[in-house]
């Protein structure tokens, strides 16, 4: 598995999340193919590769690995290029969208610095672009998934852990992006 390569010790993956992870991304790809089609569901490959495999390393450690992010980054330019030709989108309007992900990333880095970490800070523009593709209101619905499922775990974590601990928001924002882009044909125009 990918993400075991950059885990900062052994780790075993239970069934659970195999599991977990393994539904997610077959719900997401078999959506994506049905709504958008074979292309759209390939130009997803790199982002659920490198995206959640960055997630799960996130999800034990509490560290999004600098290698899965910058390969991420460094592959969402040619995914442009190629759903600009493939799917006919434009990519003139990434410009705006990235930019507003910039600037959440770094009020969310002020306004939470111990929570909000420099990985997060460098995954939300990269998931911006991914989902920026396909319109702003992908973008939107994204960042309105991750919000409940950062709100969500947020409860599930008061109510098990210290209040005060801290919690991935990794998995959400991926996560999040996935679905968001699978489903862009339900969630409005792109």
């Amino acid at each position: 598995m990918l993400a075991n390569r950059f885990t900062r010790g052994p780790v075993t993956w239970s069934g659970l999340e195999f599991a977990a992870t393994a539904a997610l991304l077959t719900i997401i790809f078999s959506t994506c193919l049905a709504e958008r089609g074979l292309a759209a569901a390939l130009l997803l490959v790199p982002l659920a590769t490198l995206g959640m495999a960055a997630a799960l390393v996130d999800a034990r450690e509490l560290r999004l690995p600098d290698p899965l992010i910058c390969s991420l980054a460094a592959v969402t330019i040619p995914t442009i290029v190629l759903a600009q030709s493939v799917l006919g989108v434009d990519t003139h309007a990434l410009a705006p969208v990235v930019l507003g992900a910039l600037a959440l990333s770094t009020a969310l880095q002020i306004v939470i610095p111990r929570g909000w970490g420099w990985g997060d800070a460098k995954l939300l523009p990269i998931l911006a672009c991914w989902t920026g593709l396909l319109g702003l209101s992908t973008t939107l619905a994204a960042a309105a998934y991750a919000a409940v499922c950062i709100a969500v775990l947020a409860i599930w974590r008061g109510l098990t852990a210290s209040p005060t601990a801290t919690f991935p928001y990794g998995p959400a924002l991926v996560g999040a992006a996935l679905f968001a882009s699978a489903i862009a044909n339900r969630t409005g125009p792109a």
